[in-house]
């Protein structure tokens, strides 16, 4: 462990950060700010063109204040850098013949959205950040030593798996990997000869899993899973819902983000379920204006941004642009935590404009879950008609009701989305039971036909 230089923390993985004075934690992020704008410039060929190009001094940059003058990274920019210079596009900080010969971790991210970005650490640093950071977030949902996981997703390239892996064994507990290329099936099976305490995955697939169990003679709630933690994709109140009606855990489904770029940046909710408490030594998380640069104020939408605090190898995690939208509270916690917490709402990609109007998917399914008789699974269709687009939700019903039924469900549901949207009129239609195809990972809902 030592060789590792993991920092273990024997029955308690909290840490003083949790609980201090927003002025104390402000004064450490501002140190670590100017030490990693100076570290990247200095190391990183990709940020030191960056800082030149805008003519950015990293002398100039004294704390967070002053990365408002730094330029954003983006997924799209690294891409760009990493076919134009393989594999790493200037990012490492450190000679790969260097990471390789003191024992290197390779991760990428999901390529959902894309072909992967490629990244390298130590395994040194992989341990000391990474890893501590996945213990200390499990230990906020009321993980211990003895606990069991089931997790459904991957270990491969893509890193959550691995760390989950890694900080369960410093944490002394369980780990069940059930990820691809199990069926859902299988992981039933698995779930009920092991019975796990704990199940990760994606939202869409918690409600997915809990269905093919009951399909196959299995009562999720007999599996005695005690907690849900879910990441991967926005959690609206009514899928939440959802997923402890199905699996019978109560208030015990707990929010989880994390982000490739920006070393896996791990924030999960507390037991009062008010935000994801951000580890603010090692990630600064902040939101901006998503079509410009400023910030935006406490409990208004807009775009997060993260640096990685503690990353030294590779400088990806340096003022990212996410992607994701999202909201934050430097109010105290109930918990009794102070950090910063953090709301995600949905992915600036997921939007799409519809006559006007902007629609999220999370939007359309926080109404589908609180529609009686509908199931878990919808699409989104995008159609061109004449010189109108059209949304119409595809929808199946649950096995038992009958169809005489379909057209008040269909009409009220196009009345609650109309009232959503504004006005916006938007098409519901029926599709025979088990027709759309269930999601393993995360749930991409729209078909675009224009």
């Amino acid at each position: 462990m030592d060789k590792r230089n993991v920092t273990t923390h024997p029955g308690n993985w909290s840490r003083w950060i949790d609980t201090a004075d927003r002025k104390r934690i402000r004064a450490v992020q501002d140190q670590k700010v100017s030490r990693q704008a100076r570290w990247v410039y200095t190391n990183s060929s990709y940020w030191r063109e960056k800082f030149d190009e805008a003519n950015c001094l990293p002398s100039a940059i004294s704390g967070v204040d002053d990365l408002t003058a730094v330029p954003f990274a983006t997924k799209a920019e690294y891409r760009t850098a990493q076919s134009e210079r393989p594999p790493y596009g200037g990012l490492l900080c450190r000679s790969r013949e260097d990471l390789y010969e003191s024992g290197a971790f390779v991760w990428e991210t999901s390529g959902t959205t894309g072909e992967p970005v490629q990244f390298l650490c130590s395994q040194n640093e992989y341990f000391r950040v990474d890893v501590e950071a996945t213990c200390r977030i499990l230990w906020t949902t009321g993980l211990r030593p003895g606990d069991t996981v089931a997790m459904f997703w991957p270990l491969t390239l893509w890193a959550v798996g691995h760390g989950i892996v890694d900080a369960a064994r410093e944490l002394g507990m369980t780990v069940f990997p059930l990820g691809p290329s199990y069926s859902s099936e299988y992981r039933v099976e698995k779930l009920a000869a092991y019975q796990p305490s704990t199940i990760m995955t994606t939202p869409s697939y918690a409600l997915r899993l809990a269905e093919v169990a009951s399909e196959n003679g299995f009562d999720p709630h007999a599996l005695d899973v005690e907690r849900v933690i879910v990441s991967g994709e926005p959690l609206p109140d009514g899928t939440r819902t959802a997923i402890a009606e199905a699996w019978g855990v109560s208030e015990r489904v707990f929010n989880y983000y994390g982000l490739s770029e920006a070393f896996n940046c791990r924030s999960i909710e507390c037991e009062e379920h008010d935000g994801m408490h951000v580890l603010e030594d090692l990630y600064l998380c902040q939101v901006v204006d998503p079509d410009g640069r400023d910030p935006v104020s406490e409990g208004e939408t807009g775009e997060l941004v993260v640096t990685a605090l503690e990353q030294r190898d590779i400088a990806s995690g340096f003022h990212y642009r996410t992607g994701d939208l999202a909201r934050f509270t430097d109010d105290p916690c109930a918990c009794g935590r102070t950090t910063r917490r953090i709301k995600i709402e949905s992915r600036k990609d997921d939007m799409k404009t519809i006559r006007g109007v902007n629609v999220f998917p999370q939007a359309i399914e926080s109404i589908i879950r609180k529609t009686d008789s509908v199931a878990d699974e919808f699409r989104l269709v995008l159609e061109q008609v004449g010189s109108l687009d059209r949304l119409t939700v595809v929808l199946e019903p649950e096995a038992d009701l009958s169809e005489e039924h379909y057209e008040s469900i269909q009409d009220q549901l196009e009345r609650d989305f109309e009232k959503a949207f504004g006005g916006l009129t938007v098409m519901v239609e029926f599709v025979a039971p088990e027709t759309l195809e269930r999601f393993d990972f995360k749930a991409d809902r729209w078909v675009d036909k224009r």
